[in-house]
């Protein structure tokens, strides 16, 4: 009697684990068949390809500066206030 009490509740938490697995699944599966439909189709459009190159490269460069500007400021920071330890 207490083994099916114990049984039950994780055979329903695994249930709820096994969906999860399966809808990540789906998603995953889902996002590489865009992906590779997409890149075919900017493969074969110069300008879809060009505008795509410029967004990945204008998120990069601003990234970059924001890390450069963080780094700036903490090393800043450390200059000003040195640590005592």
């Amino acid at each position: 009697m207490i083994g099916a009490t114990i049984e039950i509740p994780a055979a329903w938490l695994d249930g709820i684990a096994q969906d999860t697995k399966d809808k990540t699944s789906a998603k995953s599966a889902l996002s590489k068949a865009l992906a590779n439909k997409i890149s075919s189709v900017a493969v074969e459009d110069d300008a879809i390809l060009e505008r795509a190159m410029n967004s990945m490269l204008g998120r990069a460069y601003r990234s970059q500066i924001n890390k450069e500007e963080v780094a700036k400021i903490a090393l800043q920071n450390l200059v000003e206030n040195p640590s005592t330890n």
